[in-house]
């Protein structure tokens, strides 16, 4: 085939099954590259030497990637495209192969190891942003970014509607179906369009790609995966299961901070030639840095609501919520927060940020709405879901503009070359912040359930007719969070377990305020950035090879 002769692919998932029948194919069709990628080490190292010895004059290289680990693979499309130039085809089977399993399974066990694999291969598709900020003039990008989000829509925003939906009134099944169509139709459409500039065009004659790899920062890089692994393993570990005052959860907290601070001093003052995280920009203060900020504030308040608002929609409504219809919408509502700020947040708004302009503006009125309506939430009880439901999606709403705005304005402002490691930098900054926070706000939560509990249980209990007697096998069935354990209560009927279950619903609530409490508690101008200028050009087969300016 002469659109793959010569070519560069990359293909992830390719230890097994279609990926690997996918790279032969690539190596077989005239691709003098092939880059293969998987979580199974071993199976890389027999494909490598299968392609190799049906193929040899084709180049075929391996990557290690943990798919499930967002950051993981940002950094895996960043050295794709910044450092090796020109990614003729780029596939992705993890997860194809998992849905047809899914979809086939017979037994619980084959159907939760086919979820855990579909849940691996998620990460990758978190590149969009980055691709298309690579492919759109800056003018178009914003346009660009709600194309690519229209259909996302269907699978997170309504997603856990359609799949009760599909289990009720089809199969189960179909959940899978759907997703393998949406599958070959994504892999056909990069396998065909998607063509970036090659590694000459990017660096012409200067170095080879083997120099490039050299020029890799391999210090830095062990310094900061190994911080941030055990930094957030302690802060993900402390209140829940382990107390923060646990020698392991302050061992990992502690040992990962120094950890990144030893980092942090390597990329400043090592002078390594290709630093992992260039210190210079941080210099720019009102631009990259205040963007970091204003990505890492959104991820934080994303990634916390996304743990914290289903589970109180949980506790406080749950006497509301009886049909499986209103539990899917529910679902929906709290779940699926990616449904409110990719379809009205991005896509009825997002593109009007380009036109609009004056992004300082639109950033104080968003953060303003924002604000509102989170502390809006702290009005919630369990009488009122429809008014929390609309406040949660109010809140969310400007937090998708800002985090996609964020990713996009930071490539406009940085060079061609950095595309990919600003991006990286922000969205990184933006996961750990993320779950930093979300470890305080579970914190902040653990800490004031047991007073508001004795506040509004225990007396709702005794006004029921419980005995006083009773009070201590009512404290350890409440907090075990057992329901089942409020029958075995001695002097425990209906009415009181009524006026029990209305009462820790009260006081969930009043918990989750002070969680809100604590989220509640500027740029330069980007106006002439908004132009023409396109960061990675397309390409034809065949087309002159000379460096992008």
């Amino acid at each position: 085939m002469d659109l793959l002769k010569g070519g560069t692919a990359v293909i992830i998932g390719a230890a097994s099954g279609i990926g690997q029948a996918a790279a032969i194919a690539f190596a077989r069709d005239g691709c003098k590259k092939v880059m293969i990628g998987d979580i199974n080490v071993d199976g890389l190292a027999e494909r490598k030497r299968l392609i190799q010895e049906q193929y040899p004059d084709t180049v075929v290289e391996t990557a290690a990637i943990d798919v499930v680990d967002e950051s993981s693979v940002e950094a895996f499309h960043q050295e794709a495209a910044s450092r090796f130039g020109r990614i003729d085809f780029a596939a992705n089977s993890a997860g194809y192969g998992d849905g047809i399993v899914a979809c086939r399974a017979q037994t619980m066990n084959t159907l939760i190891g086919a979820n855990v694999m579909l849940g691996l291969s998620a990460g990758v598709h978190t590149c969009y942003a980055l691709i298309i900020g690579e492919i759109c003039s800056h003018k178009h990008k914003f346009i660009g970014v709600v194309l690519v989000l229209v259909p996302n829509v269907v699978a997170t925003g309504f997603g856990a509607y359609i799949a009760l939906d599909l289990a009720h009134n089809a199969s189960w099944r179909w959940v899978y179906y759907i997703f393998i169509m949406m599958m070959s139709a994504s892999i056909a459409l990069q396998y065909v369009f998607y063509r970036p500039p090659n590694f000459r065009q990017l660096h012409g004659d200067d170095r080879t790609r083997w120099e490039e790899v050299k020029r890799i920062d391999w210090v830095g890089l062990f310094f900061l995966v190994a911080g941030l692994v055990l930094f957030l393993l302690g802060i993900s570990w402390g209140g829940q299961p382990l107390p923060w005052s646990s020698t392991r959860v302050l061992g990992l907290v502690i040992s990962g901070g120094i950890t990144l601070i030893v980092f942090g001093l390597w990329e400043g003052f090592s002078n390594t030639t290709n630093p992992l995280v260039p210190m210079h920009f941080f210099k720019d203060l009102r631009g990259f840095v205040v963007l970091c900020l204003i990505s890492s504030v959104c991820g934080t308040v994303y990634l916390a609501t996304a743990i914290i608002w289903p589970s109180q929609v949980a506790v406080i409504y749950s006497g509301t919520i009886t049909s499986w219809q209103h539990i899917a919408w529910a679902s929906l509502t709290n779940a699926n927060y990616h449904c409110v700020r990719c379809l009205v947040g991005m896509i009825f708004i997002g593109p009007f940020v380009g036109i609009i302009k004056h992004v300082r503006i639109q950033f104080i009125v968003l953060m303003s709405i924002c604000v509102a309506f989170l502390g809006g939430l702290v009005s919630c009880n369990p009488h009122n879901f429809g008014q929390s439901a609309a406040f949660f999606f109010l809140a969310a709403m400007p937090l998708g503009i800002m985090e996609m705005t964020a990713r996009l304005l930071v490539q406009m402002d940085s060079n061609d070359a950095d595309l990919g490691t600003v991006f990286s930098i922000v969205f990184l900054i933006k996961s750990a912040s993320g779950s930093i926070f979300t470890s305080v706000f579970i914190a902040i939560l653990n800490n004031k359930l047991p007073a508001e509990l004795k506040k509004y249980v225990i007396p709702a209990a005794l006004q029921a007719g419980l005995p006083q007697s009773s009070l201590t096998a009512l404290a350890g069935a409440v907090t075990s969070g057992n329901s089942t354990l409020l029958t075995h209560v001695p002097g425990m009927d209906t009415a009181i377990e009524a006026a029990v279950g209305s009462g820790l619903a009260t006081a969930y609530a009043a918990a989750y305020a002070y969680v809100y409490y604590a989220a509640v508690a500027l740029p330069k101008n980007y106006d002439p950035l908004f132009n023409d200028h396109i960061s990675r050009k397309i390409y034809k087969s065949g087309q002159n090879d000379a460096p992008t300016q």
